[in-house]
């Protein structure tokens, strides 16, 4: 869990180190280790690291692509009540 901390810190947490680092925190809830705190303190760290970067993200996806994202979603959503 600290090695993807790290390598999510250093490479801005790319999709490749989050799915990794939510592997480990899955298998840290798995197990019959006390992990929660690391767990804890790792999502906050998670949190506080990615934020200054956000605006930085925020301006690089433009606004029709989010539109186009949330059409999709809701379609996908509605179509599994209506069946």
């Amino acid at each position: 869990m600290l090695y993807y901390l790290a390598c999510g810190y250093d490479d801005h947490f790319s999709l490749k180190t989050c799915v990794k680092l939510g592997t480990a925190f899955s298998i840290g809830l798995l197990s019959y280790y006390s992990v929660y705190g690391w767990i804890l303190m790792g999502s906050i760290f998670c949190v506080f690291a990615v934020l200054p970067h956000a605006t930085r993200m925020r301006s690089a996806i433009s606004v029709p692509t989010i539109k186009k994202r949330r059409f999709i979603f809701l379609f996908l959503v509605f179509k599994q009540f209506k069946d």
